[in-house]
């Protein structure tokens, strides 16, 4: 019976705010355009980006894309991400993308911690080989709603 008992207590002891069901600091959303913002998608897109400690870290290979989500380090004011669309590309032949911001934390819930919100966001080309401009739809990135378009 004691067993029983604290059993029920176990169970009423967890509350919604145990488990985090959801991602809470956002990833850059960025939407591939052609020269007139029209939506264009990509047949494949290999993505990098440059650690803190100056390892280039694969975030993914994307196909048949027309937008992409990249996390950016929230530990840095800086991420730089490279763009490539061909599995074997010199370093000559991928576009160098430089994201900058200023970060800030919010209390979301005790099973979910903090958010991260980025601040005062801007976009420098390091490196052209495709890309052809950069246009930001916002310098603050709080949710995972489009914040750039790349013109390819």
């Amino acid at each position: 019976m004691s067993l029983f008992i604290s059993f029920i207590f176990a169970v009423q002891a967890c509350v919604d705010d145990d488990v985090c069901d959801k991602q809470v600091t956002p990833n850059l959303t960025i939407a591939f355009v052609d020269s007139i913002f029209k939506p264009l998608t990509l047949d494949s897109l290999y993505v990098d980006k440059l650690s803190s400690d100056g390892k280039l870290l694969q975030v993914g290979i994307f196909s048949k894309v027309d937008s992409i989500r990249v996390p950016l380090n929230s530990f840095s004011n800086e991420t730089k991400f490279y763009f490539y669309t061909n599995k074997n590309a010199d370093s000559l032949q991928k576009d160098i993308l430089a994201v900058t911001y200023n970060t800030s934390q919010s209390f979301v819930s005790k099973a979910c911690g903090f958010k991260v919100s980025y601040n005062d966001v801007k976009y420098q080309l390091l490196q052209t080989y495709k890309i052809k401009n950069l246009s930001p739809i916002t310098n603050k990135i709080e949710n995972e709603s489009k914040d750039l378009y790349i013109t390819y």
